[in-house]
């Protein structure tokens, strides 16, 4: 059964919006009489028949509607945007395909970008939802300054790093309390200032590899790690 992807779909609408119904008529031929899944992003999930279709539009009867609780593990990583915007976008459908529940851009000293593509990443987030069928589309949260995200955060976390003297564990060494977030730093590494300022707030130091990791290899493999069994 085909999955769809509305985040405004609700019970009472009785049809998909224009870009999903498109791509249902036009790509998969979908016609009267077919089931389909329609998911909210949101929890809910409905089990529809096609009603009527036309070429702009399809339209449903819900038969089913299924609730989701939210993850057990909901996992938060802070990440600044790499300076080639094409290897942050690849890790924002990496990191939602393996069920991360909040980004947050961040600029530190190095970071070599000011801004990202808000609009764009937030379809890439949407896309990337679809294709792994969640039940819960990730939040891409506003852009802060590495101050200003440390002041505005309340939770313990990781910061990962690259400075072996600063005393750092491994994943597999950090109590549970601090792993539902994670710092990511740019290609030239916080600054040791900045890793004074995360360990004064309750942050662990972490070694991620043995190698050096790109920013974005180290946030996939980071989410990877923390969102195991």
């Amino acid at each position: 059964m085909y999955f769809f992807l509305d985040p405004n779909f609700r019970v009472g609408q009785y049809e998909l919006n224009a870009e999903e119904s498109k791509h249902g008529i036009r790509v998969l031929r979908l016609k009267e009489g077919d089931q389909i899944l329609i998911g909210d992003g949101d929890g809910q999930q409905f089990t529809c028949e096609i009603s009527s279709t036309n070429n702009y539009t399809i339209k449903v009867k819900v038969l089913e509607t299924n609730e989701f609780p939210k993850p057990k593990k909901e996992l938060c990583v802070a990440i600044s945007p790499t300076k080639n915007l094409s290897r942050f976008e690849w890790f924002l459908e990496k990191a939602t395909e393996l069920g991360v529940s909040q980004i947050v851009p961040i600029m530190t000293t190095r970071t070599e970008r000011s801004r990202i593509k808000e609009e764009r990443s937030e379809k890439i987030i949407l896309t990337a939802s679809k294709q792994s069928q969640r039940t819960y589309i990730p939040k891409l949260l506003p852009t802060l300054s590495f101050q200003d995200f440390l002041t505005a955060n309340e939770q313990k976390g990781i910061i990962a790093h690259c400075l072996s003297h600063r005393g750092r564990k491994s994943l597999k060494e950090v109590s549970e309390e601090h792993k539902s977030l994670i710092l990511i730093g740019p290609e030239g590494d916080f600054t040791p200032a900045e890793i004074d300022a995360a360990e004064r707030r309750g942050f662990q130091s972490v070694v991620l590899n043995e190698n050096r990791l790109r920013t974005e290899t180290a946030g996939i493999f980071a989410v990877a790690m923390l969102q195991m069994p």
